[in-house]
């Protein structure tokens, strides 16, 4: 599994969660995208991290659609800010934090 740089485009959920931090007075979230191959394709996924935990998008997307990875991570996040559910991705309910590696390459965005 590996992580890349992506460009911080702007979307509806990533900027309700800044808001919603922002509002609560807590640090800015930190988004990382991480790629794994699935038998001879990529696939991408996002976790962001917010308070201390790092919390993962509910999905594996193409590669195109990496931005939604990215969409994906900041409403499960803002819904758990909010208290309006509690998150549901796989990595969250493993564990609760999401311990990154010493294998995977991280790099903030």
């Amino acid at each position: 599994m590996s992580c890349l740089t992506h460009p911080f485009l702007s979307s509806p959920w990533r900027e309700r969660l800044i808001e919603k931090c922002q509002e609560v007075r807590i640090e800015p979230p930190v988004f990382q995208v991480m790629s794994e191959i699935r038998g001879g394709r990529t696939a991408w996924s996002s976790v962001v991290k917010v308070q201390g935990q790092y919390i993962s998008a509910r999905f594996w997307y193409d590669g195109k659609n990496v931005n939604n990875a990215m969409e994906d991570a900041a409403e499960v996040a803002f819904k758990h800010l909010s208290g309006t559910s509690p998150p549901t991705s796989p990595m969250y309910r493993l564990g609760g934090i999401i311990s990154i590696t010493e294998n995977m390459h991280q790099d903030n965005i």
